[in-house]
């Protein structure tokens, strides 16, 4: 990431809920989240396999028109003295990645794309060579006057935010807690008979076994899947930054009630999140190894 100096909304809380290399995000649960992005690598709507992050980024996303994205409000403005384009984005389909991952060899699921539920409001510039997206999201049932509030805040952070060609600060390791560990979980989704399991879509929701690996590790929560078992490809799923706050775990824009008995870890009372998330950190226990 380049570095910057930027002030969030005064709705979120001034500290990054994630604050990663190439990706940055101020977000708490039932709020809209604004969120920094350079990608590393992007999904192209359709493809199931990785793609470098294209020379021409704006004509790459908007022609996602074409697989169903919607784009509106388009303007030019400048963006901590780089020009920028702005626009909103929706979509009729689910389309994992389409924005971008902030680490190759990222699954889909665990990168930036444009959802059905939601709606973004995106600055798209260059700075030092590097595509960076700048995008505030909400969602799509918020009331149109809400949505304009948080749309003035987000217009307010773009004029204020500076870019540097300082060196990037390391950031300080945060202590380890009690949960640190490695986790494993082991599932068959269509042999498990809930709604939140026809949420796992993809080659997981249909594989006979998937394997799911979760590392906590001083903040730090990184999810390894191997579709179809142990002998299988071993991939990123998720690579996120994690809190603890009394008997919750936080990562992402979800918070979990956790228990911790022996080696098993459970997770339950979903905050936030989705319907698939949900599935694969609560359905089974995780056991530490």
């Amino acid at each position: 990431m380049v570095p910057f100096d930027v002030t969030p909304p005064a709705w979120l809380d001034p500290k990054p809920a994630i604050e990663q290399a190439n990706f940055v995000t101020w977000e708490e649960p039932n709020l809209p989240a604004v969120r920094i992005l350079a990608p590393e690598s992007i999904y192209r709507p359709g493809d199931p396999k990785e793609s470098a992050v294209p020379n021409d980024y704006l004509g790459y996303l908007l022609g996602q028109t074409k697989v169903g994205a919607h784009f509106s409000d388009q303007t030019n403005a400048t963006v901590a003295g780089q020009t920028a384009t702005i626009i909103t984005a929706t979509t009729d389909t689910s389309m994992d990645g389409s924005l971008g991952c902030p680490a190759k060899g990222t699954l889909a699921p665990a990168c930036f794309g444009l959802q059905p539920e939601l709606q973004l409001r995106i600055a798209v510039l260059q700075v030092h060579d590097r595509t960076i997206l700048i995008w505030l999201r909400t969602d799509k049932a918020m009331k149109a006057a809400d949505v304009a509030a948080k749309v003035a805040s987000f217009n307010d952070l773009l004029a204020g935010i500076r870019f540097s060609s300082r060196p990037v600060q390391t950031a300080t390791t945060p202590s380890g807690t009690p949960l640190d560990g490695t986790y494993q979980m082991s599932v068959s989704w269509p042999k498990v008979n809930s709604a939140g399991a026809r949420c796992v879509g993809g080659p997981e929701g249909t594989s006979p076994q998937v394997l799911y690996e979760l590392d906590l590790d001083h903040g730090s929560l990184v999810v390894w899947v191997q579709v179809g078992g142990p002998a299988a490809k071993r991939e990123v799923g998720l690579a996120d930054n994690y809190r603890i706050d009394g008997h919750r775990i936080s990562f992402g824009d979800a918070s979990f009630e956790y228990a911790l008995i022996g080696h098993a870890l459970t997770l339950s009372k979903m905050q936030g999140g989705d319907c698939g998330g949900g599935a694969i950190f609560m359905t089974k226990p995780w056991i530490r190894k």
